[in-house]
């Protein structure tokens, strides 16, 4: 055997003893992604539950009628949130009506049993009121993302009737509605 020969046959015993103990190509990378995908629906909450505003006697002592005073300026709090860039605040009053008053009873002149009110939701920035005695369907306020106080403020009280308010148990309401909207 010559020298060439022999380094030939050198190269070809060292490829094939590569190949035999795992020398092979490079690995290449190949990634996969996994992807995160989720919802938040828009949503309004109250996290405070509902409140009750006490008027007490509602009668001047002197007249029998209404004394605005037991009404105006009360307020109270409730506590809330909504999440959709578009969302808004309704308000609806409901008048505050005598209920120990019979089925079918007749209005009798001189006397009263119904007071009207405006009842006023602040928001943050945003206020929102109603009349609980007009026909005018409340309009909704664009709110937005909100997340903290609604202050309920009453105001403008008077009878709906001209004389002595009947005696009874008297109840009214008001209804703030959040609707969320993206």
């Amino acid at each position: 055997m010559n020298k060439k020969n022999l380094i030939q046959r050198g190269f070809v015993f060292g490829v094939l003893s590569l190949a035999a103990i795992g020398a092979s190509a490079p690995a290449y990378a190949n990634p996969a992604q996994v992807m995160l995908e989720g919802t938040v629906a828009a949503k309004c909450a109250y996290t405070s539950g509902d409140q009750t505003i006490s008027l007490g006697e509602m009668a001047d002592p002197t007249t029998g009628q209404l004394n605005a005073a037991s009404i105006n300026a009360k307020s109270v709090k409730l506590t809330g949130f909504c999440n959709g860039i578009n969302s808004t605040i309704t308000v609806a009053a409901r008048g505050i009506n005598n209920l120990s008053l019979p089925s079918g009873y007749v209005a009798v002149p001189g006397f009263a049993t119904s007071v009207g009110f405006t009842s006023t939701a602040t928001a943050g920035s945003v206020t929102s009121s109603d009349y609980s005695s007009d026909t005018i369907q409340p309009t909704a306020k664009p709110l937005g993302l909100f997340a903290g106080d609604i202050t309920v403020t009453l105001s403008n009280a008077t009878q709906l009737a001209s004389g002595v308010l009947v005696a009874g148990n008297y109840e009214g309401s008001t209804t703030i509605t959040l609707t969320p909207s993206v």
